[in-house]
């Protein structure tokens, strides 16, 4: 992309960015202009309102069929922005990039009140990737055991290479101690339930949007290029009956996994229309919407990242057994989406389980439980 391609539109930013995808897997190296597309999509949404949250939702999911380096970066960004609030980062310029250290559900990062502000102490992991001009924070303080929300200056912080790209970018840890956060740059609270089912489902958005894309880019390859096993009895790939069957499997988990997603999406903004099908069946067999009002971790967020953690890789991994080693190479590059969904399932890890769904409260993980 050319600085003078830089789309206008959000619509039309997964599309200037596509040709550059697999360049950038390769480099690391987002041109200029790659980043000021993204500002186009970060500046679009209020993600201070339930709509906003979910237009933001969709565009993660449009973008990752693409590029999923550039939809982490997106994403990271969004929740970081609605964990910070409109009184931290309300009216931000759309090109400042926020990202947060992770929000476990007991803070190891402390802070100490003093005249002049809050400060900091601990060490606290950040998801991979360039933008960190803002770093959101949540910790708690010692004297009272209270949370709190601070918003750093990036440039403050002891953290990893800023690297770009699942491939490239390590894991990343932000040293926070010494650092000095203005009173006008806090507030009280924490992660809430809503916070977290948003951020649960911007990471679902983003791996069906892997999914969507690998299945795009594997038909293609399966109709144009891939050869037909020699005992199939077909002249096709496309015609082989074991292809046939894996592709299937692979089409029907990800309209399992678009009908989850989707639910997850309506639930963040419930007044946008009808929900999706994909509700929860009860005893009597009637949909049960996901609500705020709704005890224990937010059901719609739970099963769509649940599912996409445990069945994406799977689906990739089967698809690539039938199309072979060559779809990995040169200008296919299959395997990116492979490696871009097993990064982010790997560093990023579902937050709930299916065994919180029976617990109550604002529940964490279960122990013992496989997530």
């Amino acid at each position: 992309m050319t600085p003078t391609a830089v789309p206008t539109r959000p619509e039309d930013v997964p599309a200037a960015l596509a040709s550059g995808a697999i360049r950038r897997d390769r480099t690391a190296e987002p041109e200029p202009a790659d980043l000021a597309a993204l500002a186009v999509l970060t500046g679009s949404v209020d993600v201070d309102t339930p709509a906003g949250r979910a237009g933001s939702a969709r565009q993660v999911r449009a973008l990752a069929r693409v590029d999923a380096s550039a939809a982490q970066l997106v994403a990271a960004h969004h929740a970081a922005r609605a964990l910070a609030g409109p009184e931290l980062a309300g009216g931000g310029h759309p090109a400042t990039w926020y990202t947060h250290t992770a929000v476990p559900r007991h803070p190891a990062v402390r802070g100490t009140w003093r005249a002049d502000g809050l400060l900091l102490s601990g060490t606290a992991p950040v998801p991979p990737g360039r933008g960190r001009d803002r770093l959101v924070v949540e910790a708690v303080t010692p004297a009272d055991g209270r949370p709190v929300v601070a918003v750093v200056d990036a440039a403050a912080v002891r953290s990893g290479a800023a690297a770009f790209g699942q491939r490239w970018a390590a894991p990343a840890t932000a040293d926070l101690d010494g650092v000095l956060v203005p009173v006008d740059r806090t507030r009280p609270g924490a992660a809430d339930r809503t916070w977290r089912a948003y951020d649960e489902t911007l990471h679902a958005a983003l791996d069906l949007g892997v999914l969507d894309g690998f299945l795009t880019a594997a038909r293609d390859f399966l109709l144009h290029h891939a050869r037909p096993w020699h005992e199939s009895g077909t002249d096709t790939a496309s015609r082989d009956p074991h292809a046939i069957a894996v592709f299937g499997h692979a089409y029907a988990q990800r309209q399992a996994l678009d009908r989850l997603v989707a639910a997850a999406i309506h639930a963040l903004d419930p007044a946008a229309g009808t929900p999706p099908t994909a509700a929860w069946p009860t005893a009597d067999s009637t949909a049960r919407p996901d609500t705020a009002a709704e005890p224990g971790p937010p059901r719609a967020a739970v099963l769509a990242r649940w599912y996409a953690h445990h069945r994406i890789g799977q689906v990739v991994s089967a698809v690539i057994g039938v199309l072979g080693a060559s779809g990995t190479a040169g200008r296919f590059a299959l395997d990116r989406y492979w490696r871009d969904f097993r990064t982010h399932a790997l560093r990023q890890p579902p937050y709930w389980t299916l065994a919180d769904l029976d617990r109550p409260g604002d529940a964490g993980p279960a122990e013992g439980v496989d997530r």
